[in-house]
């Protein structure tokens, strides 16, 4: 089993680590932040996904974006906004009506989210399998 990678962004803590314990196994990434702790399960075929939108966040524009990725039994989706701290991307998961989101800013020079896409990079080859294609699509139904 993989050691969890643990990491700060201004002033959240964040975790990923595999799952063995999901059926096909998953990737858990954990967001811990005034006492409160948000958690949200990958499925192995939405990692390559995000990566792409985590990439695309710190290479792109200064726009928000809104990006999903649908999954068999799960809809999971990519919010990238701006408040008076910055920039921030929301990252949210529904499974059976239940919503589940976590919030990563973006950090000076983009390093959250380049230290989110390094680590969720670590899980790549996940359970000896190579995780699955890049089969997302935009909010406005275009392929990514």
């Amino acid at each position: 089993m993989n050691q969890p990678r643990v990491f700060r962004i201004e002033s959240k803590s964040f975790s990923v680590r595999t799952d063995n314990l999901s059926q096909g196994g998953a990737i858990l990434i954990t967001e811990k932040s005034r006492g409160k702790s948000f958690q949200i399960s990958l499925e192995v075929d939405c990692v390559v996904w995000l990566r792409n939108q985590l990439r695309d966040a710190f290479k792109g524009s200064e726009a928000q974006f809104f990006r999903q990725f649908k999954g068999v039994s799960f809809q999971f989706w990519v919010e990238r906004h701006r408040n008076s701290k910055g920039w921030f991307l929301r990252l949210s998961k529904c499974t059976r009506g239940v919503v589940r989101s976590l919030v990563i800013p973006q950090g000076e020079n983009a390093i959250g989210w380049r230290t989110m896409e390094d680590s969720l990079g670590t899980f790549y080859n996940f359970n000896g399998k190579r995780c699955g294609s890049d089969t997302g699509r935009d909010a406005d139904g275009g392929e990514r």
